[in-house]
């Protein structure tokens, strides 16, 4: 999971790591809209709209997710994490569809695990709920941020929900 800021680099570093995927794997990349640009010859993107403004014809992100499980995907990607379709993604992340990926909005490295829980409310998952399914799907949560220009930007990456490792920008 890659979190950031807004424009801090959140998008197009996940489809840089997508590019890289062995060429045999069938990425399923699930977005609102679509903003991935990913390099690899085996792509499936779905996207979701809104309802008319007769209130029909709307495809949520949740259903997407659920429907996309039925497209054997080696990788789901959900272009990033906003609402109650974080309690489809952690699902499949465990019950055997790994892989998973995406990307959510978060202030710091420590902010990714509170986030998922926020988003775990909208979803009616309680905060341990969230916190038994992240321990199990989640392998690894990136935190990007936007320095000033002189510094660039800089990766954090959490291990565990209590340590964070920082690596300036040369150090890559």
């Amino acid at each position: 999971m890659i979190g950031g800021g807004t424009g801090s680099g959140k998008t197009t570093l996940l489809g840089a790591l997508l590019s890289l995927a062995s060429p045999g794997e069938r990425l399923v990349i699930v977005e609102d809209t679509r903003e991935l640009r990913v390099d690899h010859p085996h792509v499936v993107y779905l996207a979701g709209r809104s309802a008319n403004v007769e209130g029909r014809g709307g495809i949520s992100l949740t259903t997407l997710v659920q429907q996309s499980l039925r497209m054997r995907p080696d990788r789901l990607v959900l272009g990033e994490v906003r609402g109650a379709e974080v309690r489809e993604l952690l699902t499949a992340m465990n019950t055997g569809h790994e892989g998973g990926c995406g990307t959510l909005h978060a202030n710091s490295t420590g902010d990714i695990v509170s986030r998922f829980q926020a988003l775990g409310a909208l979803a009616d998952m309680s905060p341990a709920a969230v916190d038994a399914q992240l321990a199990s799907a989640l392998d690894v949560a990136v935190h990007v941020g936007r320095g000033p220009a002189a510094s660039g930007w800089s990766l954090k990456w959490l291990s565990s929900p209590t340590t964070a490792t920082a690596y300036a920008p040369r150090q890559l």
